[in-house]
């Protein structure tokens, strides 16, 4: 599934990722394989592996599903780095979701993205479960919107994750 970066990403985020907001590793797999949308993409830094991001591409959106820098790697501007390219790359919006803003660490993480231009929703939202095992979460939604792009209304985007992404109605 990830070629040789497949122990290192797997590593990365079953470390970097709380047991219900992770899909299982075979989940991943399938989608890797069978999914039009979805794609995982690594980071790399002097041509070594640096951490990844699995990507969910919509007609509307792109979505970040998961995304991840290694410990010994973050502060470095890796990951400004990577959002900066997919910003460029795209030129529609882009869709994350993060955990409420409740505590230093989620506070800091809603911090980055707004620095590289993403505006936290003010909307109620929660992420369904990733199978019955696992409970659903309550998360904010973030999106990057360039000023001559498209902007998804927060329902499309609740709409589309939870049908393409979660499998929810």
């Amino acid at each position: 599934m990830f070629n040789k970066d497949f122990s290192l990403a797997k590593n990365l985020y079953e470390n970097a990722f709380p047991e219900n907001e992770r899909r299982s590793l075979s989940s991943l797999d399938n989608l890797v394989e069978n999914s039009p949308y979805f794609h995982f993409l690594p980071i790399h830094e002097n041509n070594s592996f640096a951490g990844f991001a699995t990507v969910w591409n919509f007609s509307q959106f792109i979505y970040i599903e998961h995304f991840a820098i290694l410990p010994k790697l973050r502060n470095m501007g890796i990951g400004s780095r990577f959002l900066k390219n997919l910003q460029d790359k795209y030129q529609k919006a882009i869709v994350l979701e993060v955990e409420l803003p409740d505590n230093d660490i989620a506070k800091n993480r809603v911090s980055f993205y707004q620095r590289l231009g993403f505006k936290l929703l003010p909307d109620f939202y929660m992420q369904p479960a990733y199978s019955k095992e696992k409970e659903s979460i309550e998360m904010k939604v973030m999106l990057y919107s360039k000023e001559n792009s498209q902007t998804p209304s927060f329902q499309t985007i609740k709409d589309i994750l939870y049908k393409q992404v979660y499998n929810v109605e």
